[in-house]
């Protein structure tokens, strides 16, 4: 696949800050663009994860250690091979590889805040998961009416569902972590400080950003549901590959740095025609 030409954008200063509506249109036009090997890439990085995944599971039950140690330098790789075809490379898989040799344990650090947040979700709602399995047999044993244990329910759930709401909010301050390890390769804690810095500059944009891109992630769901499930595998990798490129464009703008919106490949010129001239 040849490479794509490319418009480069002036940075922009911090007062001129790329919006998320923009920012969401620049990815939504880079993944139409190049849009089967942006889907493949997603479809590579859920196969391999989902490989580490039964073989860790399969030894012992590892996988969340696997997790620990193999998901950041996957994500960090990610986000490597879409700021090349952002600015204008064709898409190579080898960059979903490419932090394990150049900044492994630095990329391993930058993620731990997320699958310690990940994992306390896990820790947070396992309570309600057993008081399901065993409420209606603990309540005959008991002899607890419905009038007792369900404003019990209703206040745990709320409980938890404030803490995970909670959870989710930080969880948004390392949302540039793995994009930031590019630039502090051999600082994971530079890493997390940038991120952090740059969401709490932008809260309200980021919160914003998620909550759009929860709403087009369950949209995708229930688009590929409707196509007899076979839909998802090309739905919700597209809407997660919008998120990330979207982020990219984020961060580049918000750390000033060069915008750069590669233009879809001209179309083959018909027989006996001249070819169209290169974009400027």
């Amino acid at each position: 696949m040849s490479e794509t030409s490319a418009a480069e954008v002036p940075p922009r200063s911090s007062c001129a800050a790329l919006g998320v509506i923009d920012a969401m249109g620049m990815g939504w036009r880079l993944l139409m663009s190049d849009f089967w090997m942006l889907w493949l890439l997603a479809l590579v990085l859920f196969a391999v994860m989902m490989g580490v995944g039964l073989v860790s599971c399969c030894l012992l039950c590892l996988a969340p250690l696997v997790a620990f140690f193999v998901q950041p330098p996957l994500q960090a790789g990610l986000f490597k091979a879409l700021k090349g075809r952002i600015d204008g490379a064709a898409v190579n898989f080898n960059d979903l590889f490419a932090a394990f040799p150049e900044c492994y344990w630095q990329a391993v650090l930058a993620g731990l805040p997320v699958i310690l947040i990940d994992g306390a979700v896990q820790v947070v709602t396992m309570p309600v998961r057993i008081f399901g399995q065993f409420a209606e047999p603990l309540s005959r044993e008991l002899h607890y009416s419905a009038e007792v244990l369900i404003p019990v329910i209703i206040g745990a759930a709320g409980v938890v569902i404030l803490l995970i709401l909670a959870l989710a909010i930080f969880r948004l301050f390392f949302a540039f972590s793995m994009l930031a390890i590019w630039d502090h390769k051999k600082s994971g804690v530079e890493a997390i400080k940038l991120s952090m810095r740059l969401v709490k500059g932008h809260f309200w944009p980021i919160l914003g950003l998620s909550l759009l891109f929860a709403l087009i992630g369950f949209a995708a769901a229930i688009v590929g549901l409707l196509a007899c499930l076979v839909g998802m595998a090309i739905t919700v990798p597209a809407a997660r590959m919008w998120h990330q490129i979207t982020l990219v464009y984020l961060y580049r703008s918000w750390t000033g740095q060069p915008l750069v919106q590669p233009l879809a490949a001209p179309p083959a010129p018909d027989a006996g025609l001249p070819a169209a001239p290169p974009a400027v």
